[in-house]
């Protein structure tokens, strides 16, 4: 249950549905073994694009693809001992030709999916949600 009457502190993140011909680029965090998608926390600055290219750089190598389409975003709040962290990520969806992944030292895994395979490695069912408004 969330306190409310801990302070709130907003953290804003980008993430990219990056796909390559029908294929979908999932990672594997190395800390919980949850399934994500490439994203990361927008810096003083970055803006939404500076932070996607920065992130897929440092995350998986890829240098070259091309944002489509703002796809949409998600909120929620997590109960830390003095505060709750509201964290909002924005999800925009790009394609690449690029197959190779090096994997930074965040992620232990990655695998590239087609659109069901995707959602039966999600564990959460918001970001679920937003991945099938890509229809």
């Amino acid at each position: 249950m969330i306190d409310t009457n801990l302070p709130i502190i907003e953290a804003i993140s980008v993430g990219i549905f990056l796909k390559n011909k029908d294929k979908f680029l999932l990672l594997q965090r190395t800390d919980t073994s949850i399934w994500e998608f490439p994203k990361g926390h927008i810096e003083k600055n970055d803006d939404d694009f500076g932070t996607i290219l920065r992130e897929v750089r440092e995350e998986t190598g890829i240098t070259e693809f091309e944002i489509k389409k703002y796809v949409g975003s998600l909120t929620f709040d997590i109960n830390k001992t003095s505060f709750i962290k509201r964290r909002t990520i924005k999800y925009y969806f790009a394609e690449t030709n690029v197959y190779e992944i090096i994997l930074s030292s965040e992620h232990c895994n990655f695998l590239w999916l087609d659109k069901k395979m995707v959602l039966e490695h999600l564990q959460f069912e918001d970001i679920k949600e937003i991945f099938l408004k890509l229809n």
